[in-house]
């Protein structure tokens, strides 16, 4: 298979145009809710895992009633885990970081990489998978997701601006 020039890819993307009438996808506004609840102090409730690769959930209903209401349409945790199926994400089922979603376009300091994350439609069948925790990463075996340089930060600047929630 041959991979795409950097340039083609931006050229798609140019053309294409968001559908349904979504002003902002939902990994963006996850992005910035996650730095926005770190720098409002909030990280007891939803947080980065400390390599960057992974967030979690720590309290439910605290997530629910005081922070969805911010930044998303949805009201109940599992329209936001149902957002999180449509993207892509993956749910952790063991280790430290049980219980947490990554993907691997979803980074700490990479909000710009948000950008490439399509939302799938899912034709389910009604059963859920069965977890499999022997083929998931393991995070803290891997660098930690660090701030970039200049280039990053101001893609990053500029990218989170545009996020109106």
């Amino acid at each position: 298979a041959q991979v795409p020039f950097s340039s083609d890819i931006e050229d798609k993307e140019r053309k294409s145009k968001p559908s349904g009438g979504i002003a902002v996808a939902f990994p963006l506004k996850l992005h910035v809710m996650l730095s926005e609840v770190e720098d409002d102090g909030l990280s007891h409730i939803v947080s980065w895992q400390p390599h960057g690769r992974s967030f979690l959930v720590h309290k439910p209903k605290a997530f629910v009633e005081q922070i969805m209401p911010l930044y998303f349409r949805q009201s109940k945790i599992t329209s936001f885990q149902r957002q999180l199926n449509l993207y892509g994400f993956s749910r952790i089922t063991a280790g430290k970081d049980r219980g947490g979603y990554y993907h691997e376009l979803f980074l700490r300091h990479r909000l710009f990489l948000c950008q490439r994350m399509p939302r799938i439609r899912i034709k389910g069948n009604g059963i859920k998978a069965k977890a499999s925790p022997e083929t998931e990463p393991n995070f803290y075996s891997m660098l930690s997701v660090k701030p970039g340089d200049a280039v990053f930060e101001a893609a990053n600047r500029d990218l989170a601006r545009s996020v109106v929630v």
